[in-house]
């Protein structure tokens, strides 16, 4: 995934609503995310792992409030479109 302006299909704005994810998240999301898998379909899991996770907190770049929302916030991206939003509830398998 490059560093560029992504799209949001309206599948992920109404899910971020469904969730509670504000569009300010995701903004620190794709600004800070450090993980990249594969998702299956030619897809991407894009997160903050939990070592990117501590340096934010010890450096207090991101306010503590917004830092601990983020924390398990993971998004699908497919051709630089936002396919959904989650929040991470279990570890994410791995693929041999």
């Amino acid at each position: 995934m490059t560093k560029q302006a992504l799209n949001l299909t309206k599948h992920v704005t109404t899910r971020m609503q469904q969730r509670g994810i504000r569009g300010i998240y995701m903004d620190y999301l794709f600004k800070y995310a450090d993980r990249y898998e594969y998702a299956g379909g030619g897809s991407e899991r894009v997160y903050i792992s939990t070592r990117e996770f501590n340096s934010l907190n010890t450096a207090g770049v991101i306010p503590a409030d917004i830092l601990s929302k983020i924390r398990n916030l993971c998004v699908i991206i497919k051709d630089n479109v936002v396919v959904t939003a989650m929040h991470k509830t279990q570890r994410t398998r791995r693929c041999n």
